[in-house]
C-alpha cells in the first residue's frame, strides 16, 4: 500500500544556518490529543498559555462539582478540534513573524521525503514524465 503524500511549506529563515523547517497541511492529530503541550513544543506560547487557562477553568469547574464530567469533555472537544484543524496554520504564521516566510512547497509521504524532493527537484511518484 502506497504511503498517502502530503504538502509541506518550506520555511528558511534569512542566513540561519539551520535546515529549512517543513510545515505541512494536514491535521495535527498530536495537537488534537495533546494540546498545550504540542503548543509549547511549537513554541506557541500564547496559544498554549490561553489554553492551559481554559484546561485550567474547566478542570476546576468540575473539581467544583459545577460541571459534569461528559459536559468538561464537551466543551473541551471544540478547543482540541481546533488546535488540530488550524495548528499547523498557526506555526505557519509564527514563523513568517519571527523572519522565516515561506520559501517555497514541498510534497512527499513525510517531512524527510519532502525536504528530499525539494532539495533535488525529484518528481512525485507515479507523476507524468
Amino acid at each position: 500500500m502506497a504511503a498517502t503524500h502530503t504538502l509541506f511549506t518550506v520555511h528558511a529563515g534569512p542566513a540561519d544556518p539551520a535546515p529549512p523547517q517543513l510545515v505541512p497541511y494536514r491535521f495535527s492529530w498530536a495537537g488534537f490529543w495533546l494540546g498545550p503541550f504540542w503548543l509549547v513544543a511549537n513554541s506557541l506560547w500564547r496559544r498554549a498559555a490561553l489554553v492551559l487557562v481554559l484546561a485550567a477553568g474547566l478542570g476546576l469547574a468540575f473539581q467544583a462539582g459545577k460541571l459534569s464530567g461528559i459536559v468538561a469533555v464537551v466543551a473541551w472537544l471544540p478547543v482540541a478540534i481546533s488546535i488540530g484543524l488550524d495548528g499547523h496554520e498557526w506555526r505557519r504564521q509564527a514563523l513568517t513573524r519571527r523572519g522565516a516566510p515561506v520559501a517555497g512547497l514541498a510534497y512527499g509521504s513525510d517531512g524527510a521525503d519532502a525536504f528530499a524532493r525539494a532539495a533535488f527537484r525529484m518528481p512525485a511518484e507515479g507523476a507524468g514524465s
